[in-house]
C-alpha cells in the first residue's frame, strides 16, 4: 500500500467517526423534541432515557474525536460521556432493583403506540450506555493503553447491538409482546444508532487498538480493509433484503434461513476468492519489484566491479566487508566478507609512515556518522609503496539508524608523477629561462648605453625596444613560475598584521603613475581591523586590480577602491566605469590562460594570468575574489580577507 492510498484510508476513516457521531445523535432528536412519530412506529420508537442517552453518546463522540480537542469542548464532550454513563448505571440499578422508574423520565409527553417499550430504558440498551459511556470517558482522558481498555468495553456493547439488530431481520427477537425484545426495549432505531457509535469509539483513534491492525501499512491490514466491512455489514443487509422480501410476499418466510445459510457459503467463498486475488496481485507486484531490484542489484554490481577506483562497505552491524576488485588489487590481496576490517588496515600507514590507528581510519568514523573528505595514505605491499586518496561516507537505514559505510580508494600515483613533472617544469622555467632571460636583459642595457655614448639613436632605439621586449618576457616568465607555485602550494606566506588602509594609501601612491594617481579615490566607511596578510603578494593582487581598472576604463572617469569590515571579514573593491564585461567572461575570468576579447586586442603580449595568480593569492589568505559588471557601465572586483582578532590566527572561509 502506498502513502498515498494510507492515508487516504485513514482520511475515510476519520470521516466515518463524524457521520457515525451525527447519525447517533439525529436518532434521539425526535423524541426529544416531542416528534417519535417520525421514526417508523413499526421499528420501535426510542424510550425518553435512550434517546438522550443516543445524544449524549453522539455529541460526546463528535466531541472528543480529535486527538487534542480544546478546553470548552473537552468539558463538553466528558459531560456527555458522564450523562450517557450514568443513565446507564441508574437504568441497570432500577432495572435489578425491581424500582419503578418514574423517577427518570425527562421529558413530559408520552406517545403510545402499538411498538411503545415499557418506562424504563431497558436492560440491554443500559448495559450499552454502560460500556460505551466507560470508553467515552476513557477516550477523553487520553492516557497511554487507553485504547486498549476502550476496545474492552465497546466490543461487549458491538455484541449486545448486533444481536439486536441482526435478531430483528431474521424474526428471532421481535418487538411485540411477550418477546425478548420488548423486555430489553433495544428496537432498530436504537440498536442501529448503537452499531454506529460503537463503530465510530473503534475508529476515532485509528493508530491505536484493534484499528491498528486495519489501518497499518502491511499486508495484514491490506486485507482488513478489504474483508471487515464486507463480513460486518453483509449479514445485517442481506437480513434487510430477506425482511423487505418477505413483508411485500415476494419470498416465503420458511425460505429465509436456507437462503442466509447459502448466502453466507457463497460469501465466504467470495471471500477467499477476493483475497486469494489481492494475494495474487501482491505477490505479482511482489516478483515485479524484485525483478526490478535484481536489475537495479546487477547493474549496480557491474558498475561498482568496473569503476576506477576501489569501493569498499562495511556493515555497521556484522563488521562484513564487501570489496570490488579495483580495492582488492589496491590492498595486494582478496579480501573475505567475515575477514573484517584488519584485512587491510595492517598495509595503512599516514604519509609519514606512522601506522594507521583503526579509530583514524575513514571507514571507523563513517560507522560513527561521520563524512570523511578524502584524506591521503600510503598502502605499504613488500614490493612497492603506494599513494592512495580515500573517503568515507556513511549509509543509513530509512529511519535514520547508520547501516554501514561506503570507502573509496583512489590510487594517486599518476597524480605524484604529475606533481614531479610540474616541479621539473617549474625548475625548468626558474633555471634554463630566467637565468638566459636576465643575462640578456643586463646586455641590452649595456648595449644601449654604449649606443647612446657613441651618438648613434637609431641603434640605441632598437636595443631599447630589445630591452623592453627582453623585460616583458621575463615578466611573463615569473608569472608562469609564480602560478605553478601557488597551485604546488609552495609558497610560504611572509604574514604580519598589517593597517589595511594605509597598505592601500601606499600602494596608490606608490605603485600607480602619478599622472593616473588623480583618476583613484579611497573611501572607507569605518574603522577597519588590521589584516595578517602577505605584504608582498597582496600589493601584486591590488596592483593588477589597479592596473586593470585605469586600462578598460574611460579616461577621466574615477576609480574608486572602497574599504569596509562585515562581520569577522575585511572587504577591498575596485570599481571603474569603464566598457564591462559580458557575461561569458564574468564566467570564465579568473581561469588560467583566460583573456577577454578586450585583453586580446589591446595587450597581445599577456599570457591571462594576472587575475587567476590574484585568486590563488588571496585564497591562500583564506579569502575569497569575484567579479561584478555591467557591459557598458563599469566592473567591480571585489576580494575579502579574514580580519585579525585579538593577535589570533584569523578563520579561514569555509569551502563552497
Amino acid at each position: 500500500m502506498s502513502a498515498e492510498s494510507g492515508s487516504r484510508d485513514v482520511r475515510i476513516i476519520q470521516s466515518f467517526v463524524w457521520a457515525a457521531s451525527l447519525g447517533a445523535a439525529l436518532v434521539g432528536v425526535p423524541v426529544l423534541l416531542g416528534h417519535p412519530g417520525v421514526l417508523a412506529p413499526h421499528l420501535g420508537i426510542p424510550e425518553v432515557h435512550t434517546a438522550l442517552g443516543l445524544l449524549c453518546g453522539g455529541l460526546a463522540l463528535g466531541l472528543l474525536h480529535p486527538t487534542a480537542p480544546g478546553r470548552l469542548r473537552w468539558r463538553l464532550g466528558m459531560g456527555c460521556a458522564g450523562i450517557l454513563f450514568l443513565l446507564g448505571a441508574a437504568t441497570l440499578l432500577h432495572h435489578f432493583s425491581g424500582l419503578e422508574p418514574h423517577a427518570l423520565r425527562l421529558l413530559p409527553w408520552e406517545h403510545e403506540t402499538p411498538a411503545r417499550v415499557p418506562d424504563a430504558s431497558a436492560a440491554g440498551t443500559a448495559f450499552c450506555f454502560l460500556l460505551i459511556g466507560g470508553a467515552l470517558l476513557l477516550l477523553g482522558q487520553g492516557m497511554e493503553g487507553a485504547a486498549r481498555w476502550t476496545d474492552l468495553f465497546v466490543l461487549p456493547a458491538l455484541i449486545t447491538t448486533l444481536l439486536a439488530f441482526n435478531g430483528y431481520f431474521h424474526d428471532a427477537l421481535l418487538l411485540l409482546p411477550p418477546h425478548f425484545l420488548q423486555q430489553t426495549g433495544m428496537g432498530l432505531p436504537a440498536s442501529a444508532a448503537l452499531v454506529l457509535l460503537c463503530l465510530g469509539l473503534l475508529c476515532a483513534r485509528p493508530d491505536q487498538g484493534l484499528m491498528v491492525h486495519i489501518t497499518q501499512d502491511t499486508l495484514g491490514g491490506f486485507l482488513a480493509r478489504r474483508l471487515v466491512p464486507v463480513t460486518l455489514l453483509g449479514p445485517p443487509l442481506f437480513g434487510a433484503l430477506l425482511k423487505v422480501l418477505v413483508s411485500y410476499g415476494h419470498l416465503d418466510a420458511s425460505m429465509k434461513i436456507p437462503l442466509f445459510a447459502t448466502m453466507a457459503s457463497v460469501s465466504g467463498v467470495g471471500l477467499v476468492l477476493l483475497s486469494t486475488t489481492a494475494l495474487d496481485r501482491i505477490d505479482t507486484e511482489r516478483r515485479l519489484a524484485s525483478a526490478r531490484a535484481d536489475r537495479e542489484r546487477n547493474l549496480l554490481r557491474t558498475v561498482v566491479d568496473n569503476a576506477p577506483v576501489g569501493i569498499l562497505f562495511v556493515d555497521a552491524e556484522t563488521q562484513e566487508v564487501q570489496a570490488n576488485s579495483a580495492f582488492q588489487s589496491l590492498v595486494g590481496h582478496p579480501l573475505r566478507p567475515g575477514g573484517g576490517q584488519r584485512q587491510f588496515l595492517g598495509h595503512l600507514r599516514h604519509p609519514d609512515g606512522r601506522p594507521v590507528a583503526p579509530e583514524e581510519f575513514p571507514t571507523c568514523r563513517g560507522l560513527r556518522g561521520q563524512t570523511v573528505s578524502p584524506e591521503e595514505y600510503v598502502i605499504v605491499q613488500p614490493d612497492r609503496q603506494l599513494p592512495v586518496l580515500t573517503s568515507a561516507a556513511p549509509v543509513h537505514e530509512s529511519s535514520g539508524p547508520v547501516r554501514g559505510v561506503i570507502v573509496t580508494l583512489q590510487d594517486i600515483t599518476a597524480r605524484r608523477e604529475l606533481e614531479r613533472l610540474r616541479e621539473e617544469y617549474v625548475g625548468l622555467v626558474s633555471h634554463d629561462l630566467r637565468n638566459p632571460l636576465q643575462l640578456i636583459t643586463l646586455r641590452a642595457g649595456l648595449l644601449q648605453r654604449k649606443l647612446q655614448e657613441k651618438a648613434l639613436p637609431s641603434e640605441a632605439a632598437l636595443a631599447e625596444a630589445l630591452l623592453q621586449n627582453t623585460q616583458q618576457m621575463s615578466g611573463m616568465v615569473e608569472e608562469l613560475l609564480e602560478s605553478c607555485r601557488l597551485e604546488a602550494h609552495q609558497v610560504e606566506l611572509h604574514r604580519e598584521p598589517t593597517d589595511i588602509r594605509h597598505f592601500l594609501e601606499a600602494v596608490l601612491d606608490r605603485d600607480i603613475a602619478p599622472d593616473a594617481r588623480e583618476r583613484l579615490r579611497l573611501e572607507t566607511a569605518a574603522p577597519v581591523s588590521h589584516i595578517l596578510m602577505d605584504v608582498h603578494r597582496m600589493e601584486r593582487v591590488m596592483v593588477n586590480l589597479l592596473t586593470n581598472a585605469l586600462k578598460y576604463s574611460r579616461p577621466a572617469t574615477p576609480v574608486v577602491v572602497h574599504l569596509e569590515q562585515t562581520g569577522p571579514w575585511v572587504e577591498v573593491s575596485v570599481t571603474d566605469q569603464g566598457v564591462g564585461l559580458s557575461a561569458e567572461s564574468v564566467t570564465h575570468l579568473f581561469e588560467k590562460y583566460y583573456r577577454t576579447r578586450e585583453g586580446r586586442s589591446s595587450d597581445g603580449m599577456g599570457l591571462g594570468l594576472g587575475l587567476y595568480i590574484s585568486k590563488l593569492i588571496v585564497e591562500a589568505h583564506g579569502g575569497a575574489i569575484r567579479v561584478e559588471s555591467t557591459p557598458g557601465q563599469g566592473t567591480t572586483f571585489t576580494f575579502t580577507l579574514p580580519r585579525l582578532v585579538g593577535g589570533a590566527e584569523p578563520a579561514q572561509r569555509p569551502a563552497h
